[in-house]
């Protein structure tokens, strides 16, 4: 379990729509709170795999840029606790991978980064009890096809 100036976050990348959607039904039915839930990607990623209904769409709607980073697809997060004020204040001329080496290890970061860069999602997860922390992991495992990663970040 995380300290008092620490919390911890599992962080898992999604590829599929139907995928990223059965593991926000199966999160929301274990008593994660949407706003313990956020979604990172590139561009319209995120638009385009919401679709038109389902827990995804509730996400995309309140979409924000975190910035641009010189590229033609801004970084775009949903509203979940933390992540995007986080990110938002970090400096402008940092790439994403750098900004994410803040509280995540730095080649994991780069490689978050390169999903995000290939259309990928990644989904961000605060885990504040020890029953979210069993259970979280294995939801994000059973609907990813790619690690699970589990960090303990200040603040």
């Amino acid at each position: 379990m995380a300290t008092a100036d620490k919390r911890r976050v599992a962080v898992a990348v999604f590829n599929r729509a139907g995928d990223l959607e059965a593991a926000l039904n199966e999160l929301s039915l274990s008593g994660v709170d949407k706003e313990d839930i956020c979604l990172l990607g590139r561009g319209n990623t995120i638009s385009q795999m919401a679709g038109d209904g389902g827990p995804l769409s509730s996400f995309a709607k309140d979409l924000a840029a975190v910035r641009e980073d010189g590229g033609s697809k801004p970084l775009l997060a949903s509203s979940g606790r933390s992540i995007h004020q986080m990110l938002s204040e970090l400096p402008a001329e940092r790439s994403v991978g750098e900004r994410l080496a803040t509280w995540i290890p730095g080649r994991q970061s780069r490689l978050l980064e390169q999903f995000l860069d290939n259309a990928a999602v990644v989904l961000w997860v605060w885990i504040d009890n020890t029953d979210l922390e069993r259970a979280v992991p294995g939801i994000l495992l059973r609907h990813t096809s790619h690690a699970v990663q589990v960090h303990e970040i200040s603040g």
